[in-house]
């Protein structure tokens, strides 16, 4: 089961990579990007994908976009990237991490918002669907409305990956 699915994402990393000169040269982060970065950055952190997909449908970011939020702290790039949780990178793993380096047509922010997930499921307490919102926020209120996107995104991302014939490790297998 374990060969059959690493093959079928190899095959299909190879073949985005085969059409990786196609891709638009603009600042849209293109499907075959999110599902290229989603795949890899879900195996490294043991994250299913099409939670990776859904947060990156709910944040819909792309390269070049900065938001400011209403605490004054800025999100950066595809996944949105924090602010203050750059700072807690690069003070906990000491690390020299710039907005920059998350405004780039890479998969460094799906590698990034995994690992902020990993953490948020290692850490944080409340069922499994309560930590994954907590990649938005911490505040009940806030929190529950996140879930419920993280629900609704996931189901149509899961849906799409089980119809174009991926079998990879979903969010429903895991609840």
């Amino acid at each position: 089961m374990y060969r059959k699915i690493i093959y079928t994402l190899s095959l299909f990393i190879i073949t985005i990579n085969c059409y990786a000169k196609d891709f638009p040269v603009n600042n849209e982060f293109t499907v075959e990007e999110r599902l290229n970065c989603a795949i890899q950055a879900g195996l490294k952190y043991n994250i299913p994908v099409d939670v990776l997909l859904a947060i990156s449908s709910i944040e819909n970011g792309n390269i070049d976009t900065i938001s400011k939020n209403t605490n004054n702290t800025y999100d950066y790039g595809v996944m949105q990237i924090n602010s203050d949780y750059i700072l807690d990178l690069n003070e906990k793993l000491n690390l020299k991490l710039t907005p920059d380096d998350f405004l780039k047509r890479d998969c460094f922010s799906f590698q990034t918002a995994a690992y902020k997930l990993k953490e948020h499921i290692k850490f944080d307490k409340g069922d499994l669907l309560t930590r994954l919102a907590m990649y938005h926020s911490k505040t009940p209120k806030y929190n529950e409305i996140y879930k419920k996107k993280i629900v609704a995104h996931s189901k149509y991302w899961s849906d799409f990956l089980l119809k174009n014939n991926f079998k990879l490790y979903l969010y429903s297998e895991i609840q």
